[in-house]
């Protein structure tokens, strides 16, 4: 068994050192080199293959020796004369005819607009004050009194002093509008139902103589209308900082200073 095992160890020990053998031979004989095939390569213009002549070229030897020769032209030519002005004469030239216009029309004077029909607010207030002072001039002493002096003046009777009460009161709730001091107030809450009145004294100084006087009772749980009073106090107090225009009328009525009752609603005009 060990014979055997030798001659296996020789065969493939031969085996491989034939294959080294081998590639060694092909490694050191390498293949015949064929020779190599040099082709001739030339430059060439496009000119020299076909009629096409080198444009640029030419031109541009053509303008190097134009060049100077043009430069000598223009030096030693004289410079051109100044074109001649146009000039007209004229003391010899004749105006043109003049051509006639129309006579313009003279505007018409312009119709002149027609009167307002409406008063304005203050001044029919204004007229009415003055209806006032002529029915008291007019009304006689009432009986059973002496007949007053030149210098005293007359008392009103119960129907004129309720009716300029209405018509003062009437003067400056106007204002109150005219003046942006209240303005509308219908789009509140519950507007349907929403009114106040207040009591106002006046001096002559065209201020409050006593502060506002609220002739209801404090809605305390009335949210709508408390906002509403508090509308109605802030418009009198802005008109009150512009200063109130008090007809004489006013001082006359008795006790002095005579209240007045204004009445507010959320819609502007609705007051009657």
């Amino acid at each position: 068994m060990r014979l055997s095992a030798f001659f296996s160890l020789v065969a493939h020990a031969g085996v491989v050192a034939a294959g080294l053998w081998a590639a060694q031979e092909q490694a050191l004989n390498p293949e015949p080199a064929t020779d190599m095939i040099v082709i001739p390569l030339e430059l060439m213009t496009i000119g020299d293959v076909t009629d096409i002549a080198p444009v640029i070229e030419a031109k541009t030897v053509e303008e190097e020796a134009a060049a100077p020769e043009d430069e000598e032209v223009f030096s030693s030519a004289a410079p051109p004369p100044p074109p001649e002005e146009d000039t007209v004469n004229l003391d010899a030239a004749t105006p043109p005819p003049k051509k006639e216009e129309p006579e313009a029309k003279k505007p018409e004077a312009a119709p002149a607009p027609p009167k307002k029909k409406e008063e304005d607010l203050n001044s029919f207030l204004d007229s009415m004050l003055t209806d006032v002072k002529k029915d008291a001039k007019a009304a006689p002493a009432p009986a059973g009194r002496a007949a007053t002096t030149e210098k005293a003046q007359p008392r009103m009777g119960a129907g004129e002093m309720r009716r300029t009460q209405v018509t003062v009161t009437d003067y400056i709730r106007a204002q109150l509008i005219n003046n942006r001091c209240w303005t509308d107030h219908s789009d509140m809450a519950d507007a349907q139902r929403l009114k106040t009145t207040i009591r106002v004294w006046f001096g002559r100084d065209g201020k409050f103589a006593r502060p506002p006087e609220l002739r209801e009772r404090e809605p305390f749980n009335d949210p709508p209308m408390q906002v509403f009073i508090q509308h109605a106090r802030t418009a009198l107090s802005k008109c009150n900082t512009i200063g109130w225009k008090v007809p004489e009328e006013y001082f006359k009525l008795e006790p002095a200073p005579y209240y007045l009752d204004l009445v507010f609603v959320p819609k502007v005009g609705a007051q009657k």
